[in-house]
């Protein structure tokens, strides 16, 4: 499954990828906090507890083998 979904993702995702690890994200925070003068903060508990499953269960069929 890594293979198909691997190529898809957004280049900002660290979470349990392939060679990239939270320090990685940890330098990229920093890279950014240098290069722009605003942040934008969130809970992103709260934006999981909103997704739809439905609908993420459609978008993993459609980039995988998986039923």
């Amino acid at each position: 499954m890594e293979e198909k979904v691997e190529p898809i993702f957004h280049p900002d995702s660290y979470g349990y990828r392939p060679n990239r690890s939270a320090l990685d994200a940890v330098a990229a925070c920093l890279r950014r906090c240098w290069k722009y003068d605003w942040v934008i903060d969130l809970d992103v508990q709260k934006l999981l507890d909103s997704v739809d499953h439905d609908l993420m269960l459609k978008a993993v069929e459609a980039n995988t083998d998986l039923p």
